[in-house]
């Protein structure tokens, strides 16, 4: 597997001076709240070359993609945004950016065996992919500086939340508590398990969950993330949640938070209200 760095591999394309909330709010617009990724944005695509291809478990891989136009970097605001990509003129389709803002390389996880057109896992270094410009409300991350963070997301979709930790660990003490949940079928199934000690190193408390072992370990906890969560739940008064994952994972998550009682407007989706999920 593919080995990265703790700020996740590449390069900052324009690093921001001063305290990283700040910037962050006075660079990122608010997420309207009909603001849907799946049916806004332009639908103009570039040509970008395909810069690596590495290997991320045996479902996934994690494409780098640069250069970028400076259009793309100038239009990802926030962590969770998605772009659109097509492969070979195939049919655009969304993918969660795993890049931080104003990181280059740009990263997308890929399933292998993707139904969505030509296999965008295929694609060879050199190759050139239609990309779109970022789009969709992202986490509200400069709102949340501050706060605590608690992380939700399963299989495929912790894309969008990886590219939340690279933007914490730029500045890690602009936040309080940050615990993270994954959800996977088997160990080996967990995207971005190669940084997880960086992570750790970095203060952020890592919870996975494996539905499919016969029973636990030291590291991984039986079941669904939502039970982890529900089983080692963080103090959530002063925290925000950013969850990713399906539709109905999302739904009972948001009952969840709920009944545990996290403050009204703390629950957050890269997705939108009113948006449907979609698996990346």
């Amino acid at each position: 597997m593919g080995q990265s760095s703790a700020g996740g591999r590449g390069r900052a394309h324009a690093a921001m001076p001063g305290h990283l909330c700040d910037n962050l709010a006075s660079l990122t617009r608010p997420a309207a709240a009909d603001d849907n990724a799946c049916v806004k944005k332009s639908p103009e695509l570039s040509a970008i070359p395909v810069a690596a291809v590495l290997a991320e478990t045996h479902e996934t891989v994690r494409l780098q993609l640069a250069p970028v136009p400076a259009s793309f970097l100038e239009a990802y605001e926030r962590a969770g945004q998605y772009v659109m990509v097509a492969r070979d003129g195939g049919e655009p389709a969304p993918y969660a950016i795993a890049s931080a803002p104003a990181q280059e390389p740009v990263e997308l996880l890929v399933r292998r065996g993707g139904e969505r057109g030509a296999d965008l896992a295929l694609a060879a270094v050199g190759e050139r992919v239609q990309v779109g410009l970022p789009s969709g409300p992202g986490f509200p991350l400069a709102a949340s500086c501050g706060a605590d963070l608690v992380l939700v997301g399963m299989g495929a979709a912790v894309s969008a939340l990886r590219a939340v930790v690279v933007s914490v660990m730029r500045e890690r003490k602009a936040w309080g508590r940050v615990s993270i949940f994954l959800g996977a079928r088997l160990p080996h199934d967990f995207p971005f398990r190669d940084e997880f000690v960086a992570w750790r190193a970095a203060g952020i408390e890592i919870h996975p969950a494996a539905s499919n072992i016969s029973h636990e370990d030291s590291v991984h906890r039986r079941g669904r993330v939502q039970d982890s969560l529900r089983r080692s739940t963080p103090p959530l008064r002063n925290a925000h949640v950013f969850a990713a994952g399906s539709t109905a994972m999302l739904a009972e998550l948001a009952t969840l938070m709920h009944e545990l009682g996290l403050p009204e407007g703390r629950f957050h989706t890269n997705i939108g209200r009113g948006a449907k999920a979609e698996r990346p």
